[in-house]
């Protein structure tokens, strides 16, 4: 899960970075993003640094994850809009890459969760583990 934080929290970045640009740096709320993007990245590296930090840190990712969905969720429901009109191209975009990447870090924690708890007894990531 840490690992999977690191690439979430990259990706995010690159896109909130993207869309900050793309939008000419008219609006600062572009980087919103790239906020949550560094806290998953931070936390991620966190994970891996301490392994003792990393089920701590992965719970507050998936918070971070929880609260980022709530706020990008708008962007999955106006993505159907959006192809009827272009004048929010990169809000819509940047909205719908954060809502269905925290998504899939939400049910990837679950996953990861539910088998620590009911299967597997080693919680150390494999090496081909996201």
């Amino acid at each position: 899960m840490s690992r999977l934080s690191l690439y979430l929290g990259l990706l995010l970045i690159s896109s909130g970075v993207i869309s900050y640009l793309s939008t000419g740096m008219e609006s600062i709320t572009a980087l919103i993003p790239s906020l949550f993007g560094l806290a998953f990245l931070l936390l991620g590296l966190m994970g891996q640094i301490n392994e003792t930090w990393r089920k701590h840190t992965m719970h507050i990712a998936l918070l971070i994850a929880l609260l980022g969905l709530g706020g990008s969720v708008r962007g999955l429901i106006t993505l159907i809009e959006f192809i009827t009109s272009i004048d929010r191209f990169a809000a819509v975009i940047t909205q719908s890459i954060m809502a269905v990447s925290c998504i899939y870090f939400i049910l990837a924690g679950f996953r990861s969760f539910l088998g620590t708890r009911f299967g597997r007894k080693n919680t150390v990531e494999e090496p081909g583990d996201l």
